[in-house]
């Protein structure tokens, strides 16, 4: 059995989107010599508690990612760990100069530019939603989200979510689902309900729930943002000026600017603020063998 030096595992907690510590969005991230195991991943992201990435380099500013919910269930995209993790290997020192790139095992790369005030912009696909009969959105679905009596004036499906957009930003941030019903719809990963922002500082305002991917409600969520710039470029007719900024109403809360020129790519940008290192030599006194060689 081989042990695993700690030296070659390092980690940390970071918050996304946001610029001051316990706002935003936390994820741990993990740097690794090589691929874990899919179980072993499971078993960093439930000890740790929090969504957890996992990088591995594959040439000098190429690696690949993998995102693991405390749950157990692994994600495709999560825009806040992405941006996590590129502020983590920044910091450490892993990057040879200020772009990069992030492959997922789901045919995505994601092209990352850390621009000059330390924000780190990030390239996603653009993720088209099918509208979809308001009549579809059923009385069960809009008890178990809150929405009886609200004006829904649109209900649509992307790939990885249903997007429901309201006519008041308040109802968006008095919404409390009932996650034990919602968790029922798992036919998606998540519940996005958003509408227009009525303060003047952002476009748009958003809630993201996810019971039944095993998170409740997401504090600050980049993939849902890259759906919603594009249903928003729609909706208020950006057609020069491309940029918006959402803003996450969530407890902990935190704006995501969003930028959609009508293309195949979207570009999400927000900062992160690091929290504290994970240190792992513990691992290896122990003689806990996690698979790296």
């Amino acid at each position: 059995m081989h042990i695993l030096h700690y030296r070659q595992i390092i980690g940390g907690l970071l918050n996304a989107f946001t610029t001051k510590p316990f706002a935003g969005n936390p994820a741990a991230v993990i740097f690794t010599s090589k691929a874990l195991s899919m179980d072993m991943m499971k078993n960093f992201a439930c000890d740790i508690n929090l969504p957890t990435t996992f990088l591995v380099r594959e040439d000098d500013d190429i690696f690949s990612i993998q995102f693991m919910n405390p749950s157990g269930i692994e994600n495709q995209l999560c825009g806040h760990g992405a941006l996590c993790a590129v502020k983590f290997l920044y910091l450490r020192g892993q990057t040879s100069g200020y772009s990069l790139e992030l492959r997922t095992k789901f045919d995505l790369t994601m092209e990352v530019d850390i621009l000059d005030d330390g924000a780190i912009e990030i390239a996603f696909p653009y993720i088209p939603t099918k509208q979809l009969d308001l009549q579809d959105f059923v009385p069960d679905m809009r008890h178990a989200i809150d929405l009886k009596d609200a004006n829904v004036t649109y209900f649509g499906r992307s790939k990885l979510d249903y997007v429901i957009e309201v006519d008041r930003d308040p109802i968006v941030r008095g919404l409390s689902p009932d996650f034990k019903k919602l968790a029922k719809f798992n036919e998606v990963r998540a519940w996005i309900v958003t509408a227009r922002g009525e303060s003047g500082d952002y476009h748009f305002v958003s809630r993201v729930f996810g019971p039944a991917a095993g998170i409740n409600e997401d504090p600050v969520t980049g993939s849902a943002h890259v759906t919603l710039a594009s249903h928003w470029r729609r909706r208020l007719g950006i057609n020069t000026i491309n940029d918006m900024t959402g803003y996450q109403a969530s407890p902990r809360g935190g704006f995501v600017e969003c930028n959609y020129d009508g293309g195949d790519t979207v570009l999400i940008r927000g900062h992160a603020v690091p929290m504290w290192d994970f240190v792992f030599d513990k691992l290896a006194a122990n003689g806990i063998d996690i698979g790296l060689y």
